[in-house]
């Protein structure tokens, strides 16, 4: 270990965990008025500069402030390589002051990088493998990764928003329902729902593979040629055809309702519900 007094201007930044470094103005100040008290730990790198392992925050607010000299701790002999520099500060880090959880997925993300495993990660953090496996995935996606970053998020439930990627209505009622604390309650409603409407739709998939007309409930009391007025003979024994077959279906599932204790298939379920409320209401 070798200390020595160095223009802070000249130390390189290298790789962080920190997103954003936090320099509040009672850190600034301290800084300014008394100097860097607790050395900053560097090493020298491949280009001999010295490269910053432990002391970001110092570095930059020390550079901010105007100080010339700020003292350094060079270990000659550190023969960590970025994944070991990089698990060390996410250690020090939470010692000092919590990580966000946005910090810590990016550091996963970074050692997996590396070519570092969840395990191992996991190992040397003393984090759970499932929970790195979850961060990872969150890195993974865009919607996922941009909502940790800028709302206040579990990594659970940035997870949770991968499975609505494609509904952005869906994952800002999932973002306030966290904020009001009924997170798990909104996210349960939005996934029986989708559950519901592909069950809908496979069913009205088998019924026209069945030949079986379906008229949407909506349609048949909006007007026009469903309506009745301006239909040709043709048309209107369809639509009698159609009005016979949905109320025989309408029948079987009105006298055969689904089992209330969950044993009947999601199927069902969206028959049971259509039938109820527009796919089989006909006039």
């Amino acid at each position: 270990m070798e200390l020595l007094q160095v223009d802070p201007k000249t130390l390189v930044i290298g790789q962080n965990v920190r997103s954003e470094p936090e320099l509040d103005e009672e850190f600034e100040a301290s800084i300014k008025a008394r100097g860097v008290r607790v050395p900053i730990e560097a090493r020298r790198n491949a280009a001999g500069e010295l490269e910053v392992v432990a002391g970001q925050r110092r570095t930059l607010a020390a550079v901010k402030k105007g100080l010339e000299t700020v003292p350094v701790l060079v270990d000659r002999d550190d023969s960590r390589d970025e994944a070991g520099v990089l698990i060390d500060q996410i250690s020090e880090n939470d010692r000092r002051a919590a990580l966000t959880e946005n910090d810590r997925v990016k550091g996963w993300e970074q050692l997996a990088a590396l070519g570092v495993s969840a395990v191992t990660i996991a190992e040397q953090s003393g984090e759970k493998v499932r929970r790195i496996k979850t961060g990872l995935s969150v890195a993974a996606n865009s919607t996922a990764s941009q909502a940790l970053a800028k709302y206040p998020l579990t990594i659970d439930q940035a997870a949770a928003l991968i499975e609505f990627d494609d509904d952005k209505t869906a994952c800002a009622d999932l973002v306030a329902a966290a904020e009001r604390g009924k997170f798990e309650h909104t996210l349960q409603s939005l996934q029986d729902r989708r559950e519901e409407k592909a069950a809908a739709e496979k069913l009205r998939a088998e019924l026209d593979a069945a030949g079986i007309p379906v008229i949407d409930g909506h349609k048949a009391k909006s007007g026009g040629s469903m309506s009745g007025a301006g239909m040709s003979e043709e048309e209107k024994a369809e639509r009698r055809q159609a009005r016979e077959n949905n109320k025989a279906w309408r029948s079987v599932l009105l006298t055969e309702p689904p089992s209330p204790f969950g044993v009947d298939s999601p199927e069902r379920w969206a028959a049971w519900t259509l039938s109820t409320w527009s796919f089989l209401k006909v006039g």
